[in-house]
């Protein structure tokens, strides 16, 4: 498959350009201690990385629909004057973006957070130049099927031709957001995802590292 001939790159956020864990987490931790809950374990808090909170805190915490709507509100009371600085970007990944820019692509970013947190993240980050488009859901996490947020990115970037366009993300709610889009995926490893679910629902290549994903984006002859 020609990656290189794509003109249009779709981002995740959360474990694609940036490593978010300790925020998220943290956030997770808050909330469950606010509601005198005991603290979930690593392997509970790594699936709140990617899917919206509400349905994550009834799914993975099995709270019932009212306990999760204070969760999530306790959840963004930590996160949004802390949580959301406890991040960093992945190491190559801002020179991918330049280097991207200068080949004269075109990136959106396509995440399920907030739409105004992320660009508050890239914002802080230096990275919000990179992107002619930032697209999420908002804060009542309206807008947030992958598809949409896809289809909303590729309008706002002018694509006309979905076989000019590829995702580029960590799980599989990104991969199979692309396929019912219409377009193509790279799942990356060195996020929050496995390879087998990525695979599973469509991912048409997967980069274990930004340097792997670098080589699929710009060619093999890349620096």
């Amino acid at each position: 498959m020609d990656f290189p001939g794509k003109r249009y790159l779709l981002f995740d956020l959360d474990g694609t350009i940036v490593d978010s864990q300790e925020g998220i987490f943290n956030g997770v931790r808050y909330a469950a201690e606010r509601l005198g809950l005991e603290r979930p374990p690593a392997a509970t808090l790594r699936k709140f990385v990617g899917p919206a909170l509400y349905h994550s805190f009834q799914e993975y915490m099995d709270l019932s629909p009212e306990d999760a709507s204070r969760a999530v509100e306790f959840y963004r009371e930590f996160y949004f004057p802390v949580g959301y600085r406890q991040c960093i970007v992945y190491p190559g990944m801002e020179e991918l973006l330049a280097a991207l820019r200068k080949g004269g692509r075109s990136a959106a970013l396509a995440t399920k957070k907030s739409e105004a947190v992320s660009w508050q993240i890239l914002t802080e980050l230096g990275l919000e130049h990179y992107f002619a488009a930032i697209c999420g859901s908002d804060l009542r996490e309206n807008h947030n099927d992958k598809r949409h947020i896809l289809e909303r990115a590729m309008e706002q970037l002018g694509v006309l031709d979905k076989g000019q366009a590829l995702m580029i993300g960590d799980s599989f709610y990104d991969c199979e957001g692309a396929r019912l889009a219409g377009i193509d995926s790279v799942g990356v490893l060195y996020g929050f995802g496995d390879e087998a679910s990525m695979r599973a629902h469509g991912a048409a290549a997967i980069a274990a590292s930004v340097q792997e994903l670098r080589t699929l984006l710009l060619g093999s002859g890349s620096p």
